[in-house]
């Protein structure tokens, strides 16, 4: 290990349903020794001259939405409105996701550079936390899927792709098919199976939250963010009722495999930081000013 992970940024605009001191305090209580930072949206904190740039941002960012799901492709000519829409967004990050897609691959393609060379290395980790929602293309199904997590450098985590990304209950949506077009239909829908899944500015996104930077910090320290363990929070959920209970019913953190993990990360960092002194410092008797005193036996060796 040449390089442990030691800095942890974390970038978001102040959603209102996520509580940061429980999340920071979370990733610094579960991954000791590692330094964890609180920063502004990432575009707020990292691209210097943000005015100056702007039409520029917004272009790339219009560019690499996704128009149609079933199709692979993005958006190479976007228009004015679809510039502008991105312009509002980078300067009012809490104005709302607009139900968009965004390949998350280009999106970090987008955010990487922006990022100091200093923290490019490999011992510091960037996490993103947007409410846009991010997809990639899957060659097997031949689609785009919307994701929670796209992780790697930065890793991206998007908190309406939590609401959206794991599916609601088979149920739901055989009702929803028979429900009006109003909104008090949809609204009374999603009562009758309150508690089942996740919604927007549900508070227990904060919980969820937890296991999707675990799962981030696992991608960066191992290169697999995910657990076949139901009730680990590296558990890759696919319907909403699995990432609840992985993130907030299970009985246990992480699986025995993964809190080894962790325990055994901890005392490599530890040994790293604090390794074994000589035994010849250690064992052997000083004289004045701290000089080592070699028995003669030694001193003829060499």
């Amino acid at each position: 290990m040449e390089n442990p992970l030691k800095h942890i940024y974390i970038y978001s605009c102040d959603f209102p349903e996520i509580n940061f001191d429980a999340l920071l305090g979370y990733v610094r209580g579960t991954f000791r020794d590692i330094e964890v930072e609180r920063r502004k949206d990432f575009f707020t904190h990292s691209v210097s001259g943000i005015n100056s740039g702007l039409d520029i941002l917004a272009g790339r960012l219009a560019g690499i939405k996704v128009l149609n799901p079933m199709k692979e492709g993005l958006n190479p000519d976007p228009i004015y409105g679809e510039i502008d829409h991105e312009k509002r967004k980078i300067l009012n990050p809490l104005s709302g996701a607009a139900g968009l897609f965004y390949d998350g691959i280009r999106l970090q393609s987008i955010l990487y550079p922006a990022i100091k060379k200093e923290e490019k290395v490999s011992g510091h980790l960037h996490i993103v936390i947007t409410d846009r929602l991010v997809v990639t293309w899957d060659d097997y199904d031949r689609r785009y899927h919307l994701r929670a997590g796209v992780f790697g450098q930065p890793s991206v985590i998007s908190t309406s792709g939590i609401v959206e990304a794991p599916a609601k209950p088979r149920e739901f949506y055989i009702l929803k098919q028979f429900a009006g077009s109003g909104d008090m239909d949809v609204a009374e829908l999603k009562k009758r199976f309150n508690g089942r899944f996740i919604d927007y500015g549900d508070s227990r996104i904060t919980g969820v939250m937890k296991g999707y930077l675990a799962q981030a910090i696992f991608y960066h320290i191992t290169g697999d963010p995910f657990c076949d363990d139901t009730g680990c929070r590296l558990f890759n959920a696919h319907w909403q009722e699995e990432m609840i209970y992985a993130q907030i019913g299970s009985p246990y953190e992480f699986c025995e495999r993964h809190k080894t993990i962790i325990e055994d990360y901890r005392i490599q960092i530890a040994k790293l930081e604090n390794p074994l002194p000589s035994p010849f410092s250690t064992c052997l008797p000083t004289g004045r000013k701290g000089e080592i005193l070699l028995s003669p036996s030694l001193a003829k060796r060499g």
